[in-house]
């Protein structure tokens, strides 16, 4: 998901105000319950529904959240209030990004046709140790339609050695001969 710079500045906000009065593992908990709940199309569109005032919005809210932490509380106000409340989703990943900065982990997927030997993991982690700064992480996702080979996701980079690419550049210069 991309996450717009309205997104990002709010994330910021709560990020750094969790960090400082010391709530920051109930915030990124918090954050992934709440986008979670936002996956079900009926409550997104609930929140992002003009017609719908914002005070009933907040009851909803309010009657659902239990015992949270009141900056939390008021951080969700300001957010029905202003009507970026839909906002959440990507919130909660843009300061899921930023705890893994700071914890200078750096994401990886593996995507393969099956599953990737322990060692093949570790021998990828070892090379990406050299040109990332932080400590990959990796995750390993089996999508049989690759056909053969890996594709490794990190940061802005994609590596594809999947069998797929190479048929597919291969069908493109077949087309480009026949012209």
């Amino acid at each position: 998901m991309k996450v717009t710079p309205v997104a990002k500045r709010y994330a910021l906000a709560i990020y750094q105000l969790a960090r400082k009065k010391g709530f920051e593992k109930e915030l990124l908990e918090f954050l992934n319950e709440m986008e979670k709940l936002f996956q079900d199309k009926d409550i997104f569109f609930y929140f992002k529904n003009p017609l719908i005032p914002s005070e009933q919005k907040q009851k909803l809210m309010e009657s659902h959240l239990g015992e949270v932490n009141s900056l939390i509380r008021n951080f969700l106000r300001v957010l029905i209030r202003k009507s970026r409340i839909v906002l959440l989703p990507e919130i909660a990943e843009y300061v899921e990004e930023l705890k893994l900065k700071e914890d200078s982990i750096v994401p990886v997927e593996i995507v393969s046709v099956s599953d990737v030997p322990v060692k093949e993991i570790e021998n990828i982690k070892e090379a990406l140790e050299k040109i990332v700064e932080g400590k990959p992480e990796v995750e390993v996702s089996v999508v049989p339609e690759l056909i053969g080979g890996v594709v490794i996701k990190f940061e802005d980079m994609v590596i594809d050695g999947s069998l797929r690419r190479y048929l597919e550049e291969i069908k493109q210069i077949i087309k480009k001969g026949m012209r």
